[in-house]
């Protein structure tokens, strides 16, 4: 049987009580009544458990700390069925944190640590395909590329490059965290090593982040033909793209609009939730759709149309609402879902 691969982030997510916000004056301390959310977390482990909670094998190539907080991750990924190799843990670095405040709507902001997340690093990859790790993937996902600092390496890229082309991998998909300093000359640095290799096959940036390596001001709401002519900038500034690259924008409703090579659109529309936690929603949408297409791949009605993306889209949507309404990955009820 053949798994899914996450290459990601997995930490310790510590998130303040709904409408905290961070200090504005040096100096000043902000004194919080309430407790603090402590959870397993990252853009690697979310979409990883999600996988696994919808029911197909899921790997996740992650860096993760020898102490305390690193053992917790393991654990928490052991439950859930994910498989993390021992090579992933680091003798020295720290297991990666995030410390997140939410507004008032639930939407939130981070300090994020980066940690053992640079072992995730070229090196890490060759020891991991020398161990065969790679050989039943049919399809890896790159989550959070902006948050992986090893990940802005052409070496990763290069040595990502060189994997594939000796494995079973399928579909690679792209996902980005959106990083309140990078500039449009910056994120080209950062993914066009990825981007022109010709592996990437689906791309999948939320309307914010899209607007961030766009480096245009976002509009009120994401239009078709914007994202139309994102894929042109895509096609125009990344010379090397997959000839059946696809993109798919999610807007900050969670709908979704889709562009194949032929420069088809659809547009999926999802239905509003009660959202109690929204830290994980775009990780809980990428588990949604790569277990679509993993199922799509093992029904042999595969392909990168626009027409045959909605399932997989529709499924991402749905999980995503589900998730939102629960505390944490670890503890999403998926049953039932697809």
């Amino acid at each position: 049987m053949t798994s899914i691969c996450n290459i990601g982030n997995a930490g310790i997510d510590l998130i303040a009580p709904l409408g905290t916000t961070w200090p504005t004056r040096a100096g000043a301390w902000q004194v919080i009544e309430e407790d603090l959310l402590f959870k397993a977390g990252g853009c690697g482990l979310d979409t990883a458990v999600g996988i696994a909670k919808l029911g197909a094998p899921s790997k996740l190539v992650a860096g993760v700390g020898a102490g305390g907080h690193g053992r917790y991750v393991r654990q928490v990924l052991e439950r859930e069925g994910v498989q993390l190799e021992a090579a992933c843990t680091h003798p020295t670095l720290r297991t990666p944190l995030d410390i997140a405040v939410r507004d008032a709507q639930g939407v939130p902001s981070a300090l994020h640590f980066a940690g053992a997340s640079k072992h995730v690093d070229a090196a890490l990859l060759e020891e991991l395909h020398e161990r065969g790790f790679f050989q039943d993937c049919a399809a890896i996902h790159l989550a959070g590329v902006g948050l992986m600092p090893a990940q802005r390496s052409p070496s990763f890229a290069k040595k990502l490059t060189d994997i594939l082309a000796n494995s079973p991998c399928l579909e690679l998909s792209l996902d980005v965290s959106l990083h309140e300093r990078l500039s449009r000359d910056e994120w080209r640095r950062i993914l066009y090593p990825l981007l022109a290799s010709g592996l990437v096959h689906v791309f999948s940036p939320s309307y914010d982040e899209a607007c961030q390596i766009h480096g245009l001001p976002r509009d009120s709401t994401l239009e078709e033909q914007w994202a139309a002519d994102f894929y042109g900038f895509l096609r125009e500034n990344y010379a090397g793209l997959a000839k059946d690259f696809v993109l798919i924008l999610r807007d900050g409703k969670d709908d979704s609009v889709v562009v194949d090579a032929d420069l088809r659109q659809v547009r999926v529309r999802a239905e509003a939730a009660e959202a109690i936690d929204l830290s994980a929603a775009g990780e809980a949408w990428w588990a949604g759709f790569l277990v679509a297409r993993h199922r799509q791949r093992e029904a042999r009605s595969f392909d990168r149309s626009a027409a045959t993306l909605v399932p997989a889209l529709r499924l991402g949507h749905a999980v995503a609402k589900r998730a939102v309404q629960t505390w944490g990955s670890s503890h999403w009820d998926l049953s039932g879902l697809g």
